[in-house]
């Protein structure tokens, strides 16, 4: 009886490896997305920690109240930059998830067919096995009679 050899496994392996890879790269790409949004988030509730503090502040010298008009508009745009590049990711991210379900799906066909393959070699193991013992039994008897 012949050992189960899958002449795709080799490829296979190879795709399981590509896979965990297209993966990994998703799930880099959406952590720096989500620490760009959560930076943008902390980025917001400082400038608006600020213009509370402000609001409840004594009067300021206009000097003063110009440099912190130029910190809040910065805290602003770099809020709004890192919104941007946490928008620029959904594309990337979108072609990663893409790439890595396509690779999945010929993963589970190929684990499909091989294990449609070692479904059908183990019936042939197993109707050999079956005419073998018929065989003996056959043989058994004709030597008995005789």
């Amino acid at each position: 009886m012949k050992r189960f050899r899958f002449p795709l496994d080799s490829y296979l392996a190879l795709l399981h490896r590509e896979m965990e890879a297209a993966e990994a790269k998703s799930a880099e790409l959406r952590a720096k997305q989500e620490a760009s949004r959560r930076q943008a988030d902390e980025l917001l509730q400082q400038r608006q920690a600020a213009l509370e503090r402000l609001s409840q502040a004594d009067p300021i010298a206009g000097d003063q109240l110009r440099g912190l008009d130029a910190w809040r508009v910065s805290l602003a745009e770099n809020a709004i930059a890192a919104q941007g590049a946490a928008d620029k990711l959904d594309g990337p991210i979108r072609q990663a998830k893409l790439h890595a379900l396509e690779i999945r799906r010929r993963v589970e066909l190929l684990s499909k067919l091989r294990e449609r393959r070692l479904s059908e070699h183990q019936r042939l193991e197993d109707r050999e096995i079956e005419q073998t013992a018929a065989e003996l039994h056959l043989a058994y008897r004709g030597r008995r009679s005789a």
